[in-house]
């Protein structure tokens, strides 16, 4: 019989995330605009190794019993409160272009509403892979942002106002 402890491993956790969902699956969830308790940051007991993850329903507590193969290391320069923002987002992400969008290096992709966190994370992704991409912002403030923190982007945001317009 295989102990749980080798299995998994214990974490004291320092942040949760908390994941905005769409109407269908709220109303099959019968939950708010929220699942809570999926993604989490903290230090591995024991280590004290800092690690962010995703645990179904289970990030709610002050500390969990987690895979290690849903646990990711924490970049030195991130909080651990940033570090909670991460997992569905850039996992889900990942599935999208790399998984089921079979995404190339060098391949040229569009992501609508680059300033979200499914946008900012699919840019960070296909940016890791040399791409070319374009993206749609709703405002100037938006295309500013996108500019400051990804320079390589200049001349490539598009204003979906515009987009709609052209369509008219």
């Amino acid at each position: 019989m295989v102990a749980l402890r080798e299995i998994h491993i214990f974490i004291t956790l320092t942040a949760r995330g908390c994941f905005p969902i769409g109407r269908s699956l709220r109303q099959r969830l019968g939950q708010g605009n929220a699942v809570l308790g999926l993604e989490f940051s903290g230090r591995e007991d024991g280590t004290g190794k800092r690690v962010c993850g995703f645990a179904a329903a289970r990030a709610m507590a002050t500390s969990i019993l987690a895979y290690p193969e849903f646990c990711f290391d924490v970049p030195d320069n991130w909080t651990l409160e940033e570090a909670a923002t991460v997992p569905i987002v850039y996992l889900t992400c990942y599935y999208a272009l790399i998984i089921r969008g079979k995404l190339q290096k060098g391949e040229s992709v569009l992501i609508h509403s680059g300033t979200g966190g499914i946008g900012i994370a699919a840019i960070t992704i296909a940016l890791s892979m040399d791409c070319e991409i374009f993206t749609t912002v709703g405002n100037d403030e938006k295309r500013k942002y996108l500019n400051k923190k990804f320079p390589k982007l200049k001349m490539k945001i598009l204003d979906v106002h515009a987009i709609y317009l052209l369509n008219l």
